[in-house]
């Protein structure tokens, strides 16, 4: 995972969905960190927003091919033996013009971390399947680049049950695709959100709504 913090020194930011208005001055302040260190922003959203107004490309790409649009700009470009996308039909299932699609990759593909940075509350944009392949892609990418996954709002199991991530096994799920090294669950029952084994975080706190 990643803080606000890695925003600054990051080579390329990508957001996807929408950001709570509550939270819009606070995310274009530190993406605007961002493009002063030579960072590039790239937004993928149903409404542009603040925040995509300020990018350096938006693109209006809502909830079922989010997951799919933002797995093809962070991957690497083809080599010469291998098949490369193909942006047309991308571009169709998305609704989006295939050059701002190419454009959006080229300014993301530049040196640097990338992290890519989700709103768990307030984002009709993510659903809990949509976070859980975001998470997989961050997780390659910062293989090869650094930076990582940047959730917003995520501080407490309400967040992420907001945005379809629930139950126990969405937890296990999401715990395994992020590698997450320190958690503070809040919620009722929150001992039943805990993932076990090879999911469970490093440090963990676990704060339920009532003392049992």
């Amino acid at each position: 995972t990643a803080s606000f913090l890695d925003l600054e020194s990051a080579g390329a930011v990508l957001v996807v969905g929408a950001i709570p208005e509550a939270a819009e001055a606070i995310t274009v302040a530190r993406l605007q960190a961002t493009r002063r260190g030579g960072g590039k922003v790239v937004v993928l959203a149903g409404t542009k927003g603040r925040v995509g107004r300020r990018a350096d490309a938006w693109l209006s790409v809502t909830a079922e091919p989010l997951a799919e649009v933002a797995a093809w700009l962070l991957a690497p470009s083809p080599t010469q033996d291998e098949k490369p996308p193909n942006v047309s039909a991308l571009a169709a299932r998305a609704g989006v013009d295939g050059n701002k699609l190419l454009a959006a990759r080229e300014a993301l593909a530049g040196e640097g971390p990338l992290v890519m940075l989700v709103a768990t509350e307030g984002n009709p944009d993510v659903s809990g399947d949509t976070l859980t392949a975001l998470a997989e892609a961050a997780r390659t990418t910062r293989k090869t680049r650094g930076g990582g996954l940047l959730l917003l709002g995520a501080g407490n199991a309400v967040g992420l049950a907001r945005a379809g991530v629930g139950t126990p096994p969405d937890f296990a799920r999401f715990y395994r695709a992020t590698s997450t090294k320190a958690a503070w669950i809040v919620g009722e029952d929150a001992q039943a959100l805990v993932a076990e084994g090879e999911g469970k975080p490093e440090f963990l706190v676990v704060q339920d709504f009532f003392l049992t």
